[in-house]
């Protein structure tokens, strides 16, 4: 795990393009955050922009809010939260391994 000192350190946008689908999650997360502040003023357009980002970004963590709330109806919120957000990102990760994967086929 060390490296040497000699190598070149990679440039800030190759983390974006080794882990698409975290940085997706991290901003879907990061969108429905602000949409939870702004929870008031629905008519604006930031919210508006905010819940386009959250619904076709956010899917992983929509996926797995609705298959937990279907297995178990009757958790409370803040858990079903937590769930579904760690569910979510893990559903981000697997899918930034199996990106990582595809990548090193080409090499």
């Amino acid at each position: 795990m060390l490296q040497a000192r000699n190598k070149a350190r990679m440039p800030p946008h190759w983390w974006l393009l080794r882990n698409p689908f975290l940085f997706i999650g991290l901003v879907s997360a990061a969108a429905r955050g602000l949409m939870a502040v702004l929870d008031g003023a629905s008519a604006t357009s930031w919210f508006s922009l905010l819940d386009w980002i959250w619904q076709y970004l956010g899917f992983a963590y929509i996926l797995s809010a609705n298959t937990l709330a279907g297995l178990m109806p009757g958790l409370p919120a803040l858990i079903a939260l937590l769930l579904s957000l760690a569910v979510g990102l893990l559903i981000y990760l697997l899918l930034d391994y199996i990106w990582r994967r595809l990548l090193s086929l080409d090499s």
